[in-house]
């Protein structure tokens, strides 16, 4: 059996038509401590629930009078019937209930799909679980879902312009002769996204502009130029001086007029004869060179560098 209610019962006692003396002696009965009434297996307690109680009035004649009573234990109902058969469990997985596209460290879209919240449906119907079961997706809980390649996530809505402006530093670290320029910070278009608007891009831009601006970067990326004012060198008799602001991309040598023969420079074809005894050949890249005025031969300079397209 199964107790299906449990509740209070309530006993109401009508008396019969009673005397004026008689309804006098019911005061005892209100007035009681205690009050029992005998059931079918026990004596059970009652407690009177009306506290009004009028004992005698000369207007009234044959009368009678009403007492509410509750039980003091509470009541329990059995029901005879088996309990009803468990439904059928359906079947049951869940689905992607909230999503969003996964971001780089720039605010750019990754081409996948986070999923951040998932929903219990039924498989047979694909209807939603009622009422609604919806709880993070998590590793390593049940129905965790990974991330997802997603066509909606392959372009960013907002991306940055590009910028491309000289900081507010000088180099400062050049030598005795030289000064410092200030270098051309460039950060590219589309180098930074957002999924708020195109001020957000940008603002994100601007500020890794400002983080390269920076004495520090200036010192590694700005160029040394000669300052004619502090530049001051003793040229030997009958020699001219070679300077170049970046010597590493500058080469010089001699090419005499009749034998077409490489005799003087640092170009990389005098390498071999550096230690020789012949003057005026220099290792690859050094700067302030003198060499000897000639006239039966050519002076060359080189320039070494990446080439750049333009549609000049």
């Amino acid at each position: 059996m199964v107790n299906n209610i449990t509740g209070e019962r309530e006993l109401t006692v009508h008396t019969a038509y009673l005397s004026k003396a008689q309804r006098t002696w019911l005061q005892d009965l209100h007035f009681a401590e205690q009050v029992y009434v005998l059931g079918d297996r026990d004596w059970l307690p009652l407690l009177l629930s009306d506290g009004d109680h009028q004992a005698s009035d000369d207007d009234e004649t044959l009368i009678g009078r009403q007492f509410v009573f509750t039980y003091a234990n509470p009541e329990e109902q059995f029901s005879i019937f088996p309990p009803a058969p468990e439904k059928p469990q359906r079947p049951t997985g869940w689905r992607p209930y909230r999503t969003a596209c996964e971001l780089s460290v720039t605010g750019l879209r990754t081409g996948r799909k986070v999923i951040t919240k998932l929903e219990k449906y039924y498989l047979d119907d694909n209807t939603a679980v009622f009422p609604a079961k919806i709880k993070n997706n998590l590793p390593g809980q049940e129905g965790y879902l990974a991330l997802q390649n997603s066509a909606d996530c392959q372009h960013t809505p907002f991306v940055n312009a590009g910028i491309n402006q000289p900081g507010t530093y000088s180099r400062n670290n050049c030598g005795g002769d030289q000064e410092g320029t200030v270098p051309t910070i460039v950060i590219d278009g589309g180098t930074y996204g957002s999924e708020l608007s195109q001020v957000d891009a940008n603002s994100k831009a601007e500020a890794a502009w400002q983080a390269l601006n920076t004495q520090a970067y200036a010192n590694v990326h700005g160029a040394c130029v000669i300052n004619p004012q502090l530049y001051n060198v003793n040229v030997p008799a009958n020699h001219f001086h070679n300077r170049s602001n970046s010597p590493q991309y500058m080469a010089i040598y001699y090419l005499t007029q009749e034998q077409q023969q490489t005799t003087m420079g640092n170009i990389w074809s005098l390498q071999n004869f550096i230690g020789s005894g012949l003057p005026y050949i220099f290792p690859q890249g050094t700067n302030d060179l003198d060499f000897p005025v000639t006239s039966d031969g050519y002076w060359f300079f080189m320039c070494m560098g990446s080439l750049i397209q333009t549609n000049e």
